[in-house]
């Protein structure tokens, strides 16, 4: 509850900002001549896999890897330079299609320009994020058994970014980030570490200031949890579409 209020609580601030940063552009300038957008709001699905890596013998019982799946998941992201938002949801997943994986989560960054050129641009981001993961079947929901897990990261990569033209660009994001997390109803807690890789060709301005994006993300995720059953690693690829403003 806290992390979704938390969540919707950025969402709103993200969506008041992103509307006074564009009517601060238009009063500034020639609405004839729109700028670059530097928000997108894009769909994606995720091909993902959920594996169990510890020991299936330890714990209260052997059925450590019950949340293992190969899978779907859709949802949607805010992306802006500063904030990125997601949040995605997954059902029928796993050999008895009976689990169900919710994603939320918040990146906050700021970019340190380390070359600057008319037509490229490459940076270093410091990235802090939190992430909640939320796995269960309908036997272990609501109960210590579901995989629930809320992460802090820390994190940073290197950012490029390509004009291919007036009202195109090609952007690329790679990010190494370790942090920690914890679980709810005693779910215990432990290191976590996450891989993380996008790219985006942009269509910029095609409308006024409005354009479309589209492009894939790379993710790896591992929860080192210091209990047994919950120690999984999430790994997937996703298409991703939207539009910018």
């Amino acid at each position: 509850m806290k992390v979704t209020l938390l969540f919707l609580t950025t969402f709103l601030f993200v969506c008041i900002s992103a509307h006074a940063q564009m009517f601060s552009v238009q009063s500034s300038t020639d609405r004839s001549t729109p700028g670059t957008p530097i928000n997108a709001i894009v769909g994606f699905t995720d091909f993902a896999d959920f594996n169990y890596f510890g020991d299936l013998t330890e714990g209260d019982n052997v059925n450590n890897d019950r949340y293992n799946f190969s899978g779907n998941l859709f949802g949607v992201r805010y992306e802006s330079p500063l904030i990125q938002l997601y949040a995605a949801l997954g059902n029928n997943l796993g050999d008895d299609e009976d689990v169900r994986a919710t994603l939320i989560g918040a990146n906050l960054e700021t970019l340190y320009p380390i070359l600057r050129r008319e037509r490229f641009t490459m940076a270093i981001p410091l990235m802090l994020s939190t992430d909640y993961a939320l796995v269960r079947t309908s036997e272990t929901a609501n109960t210590a058994a579901e995989f629930s897990q809320s992460s802090v990261y820390l994190g940073t990569g290197l950012n490029m970014l390509v004009r291919a033209g007036n009202n195109a660009r090609i952007a690329s994001r790679s990010t190494i980030a370790i942090g920690y997390t914890t679980g709810s109803l005693g779910a215990g807690g432990g290191a976590s570490y996450k891989l993380y890789q996008q790219f985006r060709i942009y269509a910029d301005n095609l409308i006024q200031r409005f354009g479309l994006v589209a492009g894939f993300d790379l993710r790896y995720s591992r929860f080192d949890n210091t209990n047994e059953r919950f120690k999984y690693d999430y790994s997937s690829i996703s298409i991703v579409a939207g539009f910018t403003f």
